[in-house]
């Protein structure tokens, strides 16, 4: 995950069966590197939130792959989608 122009977390998933003609929840895992929180620089995660506070907006990015499995075929589709969310 990418918000305003710095990675600030990882985003997975393990597994799941997806129920036909129903809806879901994708069950997902965050890991924030502590490190990353509190660097000194324009790619800080604190500093990037400080600014979105005084912008009164966010711009969000998910970049990476899903993989969709059924019946043993396996397709990846690529994933950028980026939003940009007013506070």
């Amino acid at each position: 995950m990418i918000v305003n122009g710095a990675e600030v977390a990882q985003v997975s998933s393990k597994e799941f069966k997806v129920p036909a003609k129903k809806e879901f929840a994708i069950p997902l895992v965050v890991e924030i590197p502590t490190r990353q929180i509190f660097k000194n620089n324009k790619n800080g995660i604190l500093s990037g939130l400080l600014n979105s506070i005084l912008n009164k907006s966010i711009k969000v990015q998910f970049k990476g792959e899903l993989r969709y499995k059924v019946l043993g075929f396996s397709k990846v589709y690529p994933i950028d989608k980026t939003e940009e969310i007013k506070l």
